[in-house]
């Protein structure tokens, strides 16, 4: 406490919802109280800022995103990657050549025991709700395009020789032509990097590995590096300060909605 100057700490965040003195409310609880918090923080006008997933049932989704829509407060939702160096660098390049793009994120994630928290539905939600929203978002952020057709395959949760459940592949299609895959999978080494991303279009390539380095394929090769990895968590904090001050939205509260809804499908 006295490392953060925090004045007071509390276990009942009604406690901090109700407190006239504080205007914004970040929520990084469990994924089942999530739109619960969110829902009575919204209420009271508070600007909330909720860690990804907004919600584990689609019905809380859209409960959310209606008192979004009546509240005084902005709704913030923690689409951290987006903010990365390395995104907001692809993002500015890849404005300006037309033609659709193809985007395939492959997230090597570890094994959880199938008594985690995270895999409980009622709780976690799993972990295709819990963390494949980071991944749509991120996708949708650098197509952005609307999405025209989801399609999914799943390894069979039967396979004794499995030890998780949560292996995918997604597969979205845009209206504009673009085509964005996700494989989420915990097979293969636990040395191979948790995120590469590859971004074709156009004549020009770029691939992110783990947001730690940048190599970006055009007439000639370029390779960029981070003394550290950066998943724009610093960066989105000042997206969120400076929402505040301007009072505008980071999100299309539909856009939140619709990037949920992706998971749920």
């Amino acid at each position: 406490m006295k490392k953060y100057d925090v004045n007071y700490v509390t276990t009942d965040y009604r406690k901090i919802i109700d407190d006239d003195d504080i205007d914004l409310i970040f929520i990084t609880t469990r994924h089942d109280t999530h739109a619960e918090i969110a829902i009575e923080s919204l209420k009271k006008n508070k600007h909330t800022f909720v860690e990804k997933p907004l919600a584990i049932r689609k019905g809380d989704i859209e409960t959310v995103i209606k008192f979004a829509k009546r509240s005084k407060g902005l709704l913030f939702v923690g689409f951290n990657r987006r903010y990365a160096p390395f995104t907001e660098k692809i993002k500015n390049e890849i404005n300006d050549i037309p033609g659709p793009k193809i985007i395939n994120y492959y997230v090597k994630t570890n094994i959880l025991p199938l008594d985690h928290w995270a895999l409980d539905p009622d709780i976690g939600g799993g972990r295709i709700i819990g963390e494949m929203v980071h991944f749509i978002d991120y996708i949708n952020y650098l197509i952005d395009d609307e999405v025209k057709d989801v399609t999914a395959h799943q390894i069979d949760k039967n396979n004794k020789k499995l030890k998780t459940i949560d292996d995918i592949s997604v597969s979205l299609e845009y209206s504009n032509g673009s085509i964005g895959n996700i494989v989420y999978s915990s097979i293969g080494s636990e040395r191979f990097p948790k995120e590469t991303v590859q971004i074709h279009t156009g004549s020009k390539s770029f691939v992110i590995d783990d947001f730690k380095r940048l190599y970006i394929y055009s007439k000639n090769v370029r390779k960029k590096k981070l003394w550290r990895q950066d998943k724009g968590h610093f960066n989105e904090l000042v997206k969120v300060r400076d929402a505040l001050r301007s009072e505008k939205m980071l999100f299309n509260l539909n856009q939140i909605y619709l990037t949920h809804k992706m998971a749920f499908e």
